[in-house]
């Protein structure tokens, strides 16, 4: 072999070394990569758990509040510590499926941190919904006391209310347009509030399928105009929102019992809650009440559908003509109820109940001095009418 193809062989042989070299460092420092951020992550959970005890017995105080100063400072540097060890990670994985595996974890991690930390202000600096007084009290009604803040810039007067909760949504389509109302009045309106933290108060609100239907969407800005409008879709569509409503107003239980006023009641608000829903959404009555009409009459007693049906003569009712007449007489037989209580109570039965059967058999009487002196009257005629 010449000394050309030695040289040659070496080179070859030491260029390889190289390379597995190189290869046996990187997965070395990839390992170490992720054993320092695994690390991180451990000082992390254990923070955030200690936050959450702090801001569940949060009272104020001085001491507390340098608490959690100190928590959200140390949350806010390991999010930026953790940040550049996911990208180092990054840059060591080859694998499409790693890669997005990582961001993934990497994205909920961070989300977790975003949520302690807003959780954290929140507690800190709560900022309470604040409403411009309108209403004139009369000289007659004292004011209610409330704490009235003047604003530098604004001449008006703003009053401290207690903090507004809102209710929680499950995917039901009947509870979607009361709950996106209140929802989009307090937070989706509220310029004041970024969109990072909308998004964080939207899915705290969310249960069962509508937290589904969002579920993987990490906390940015972008991801909040998203997450509306994957829930509007399904959730805020009006024909969907009309069917349910008819399907409740169909799958009512029906009351037998005219005297039942309680049952009764609860019937007609149902219907009316329906009937008032479908309004809201633009749906007109008279599209609908030819053929509610007979459903309805179906749900209330005989005894009401004979009233209704004396009192209404035309050939074609409306629904709305329907719900007048059942309220009249509904609140005409509560206002009979009120007056006379007990006949409320006893008329739900119409035969007398007894315990247990009736003993005909004879049973002596006590002697009492009127019994004895009723006999022995009785025995002296007898004995006079003998003599005679």
């Amino acid at each position: 072999m010449s000394a050309k193809d030695k040289e040659a062989g070496s080179s070859e042989n030491s260029a390889g070394s190289v390379i597995t070299s190189e290869l046996g460092q990187s997965v070395l420092s990839l390992s170490k990569v992720r054993r320092v951020r695994g690390g991180h992550r451990a000082f992390v959970k254990r923070t955030i758990q200690s936050s959450d005890n702090s801001i569940d017995e949060f009272s104020n105080s001085s001491r507390e509040i340098e608490i959690l100063e100190g928590f959200k400072a140390t949350l806010s540097e390991k999010k930026s510590v953790l940040r550049n060890h996911d990208e180092k990670i990054l840059e060591f994985i080859e694998s499409e499926e790693e890669i997005m595996h990582d961001i993934s974890e990497s994205s909920e991690f961070c989300e977790l941190i975003n949520r302690t930390i807003f959780r954290i202000e929140s507690c800190l600096n709560p900022k309470p919904p604040q409403i411009v007084p309108t209403v004139e009290h009369s000289n007659s009604l004292p004011a209610p006391a409330i704490d009235i803040i003047p604003r530098p810039n604004n001449p008006k007067l703003t009053a401290k209310l207690p903090k507004l909760t809102l209710t929680s949504y499950n995917g039901d389509p009947k509870s979607w347009q009361s709950f996106w109302d209140s929802f989009d009045a307090a937070v989706n309106s509220n310029d004041s509030i970024s969109k990072v933290d909308k998004f964080n108060y939207l899915k705290g609100l969310l249960e069962g399928a509508a937290s589904l239907c969002i579920a993987g969407l990490s906390l940015t800005e972008q991801n909040y105009d998203s997450a509306v409008e994957l829930l509007l879709e399904p959730f805020g569509n009006k024909q969907v929102m009309i069917s349910s409503y008819m399907d409740a107003l169909i799958d009512l239980s029906p009351v037998s019992n005219s005297n039942d006023v309680k049952r009764i009641r609860s019937l007609f608000d149902s219907i009316e809650v329906s009937i008032r829903s479908l309004g809201s959404l633009g749906v007109d009555s008279n599209s609908y009440g030819s053929i509610l009409v007979p459903i309805i009459l179906k749900k209330v007693p005989e005894e009401f559908r004979l009233i209704i049906s004396r009192k209404c003569d035309k050939d074609k009712w409306s629904i709305d003509e329907l719900l007048a007449l059942l309220k009249d007489e509904l609140e005409a037989r509560e206002r009979i109820n009120l007056m006379n209580p007990a006949s409320s109570s006893s008329s739900t039965s119409s035969r007398p109940s007894y315990s247990r059967k009736p003993d005909f058999r004879y049973k002596p009487q006590p002697t009492t001095a009127s019994t004895l002196h009723s006999s022995a009257m009785t025995a002296s005629k007898e004995f006079k009418l003998m003599e005679t």
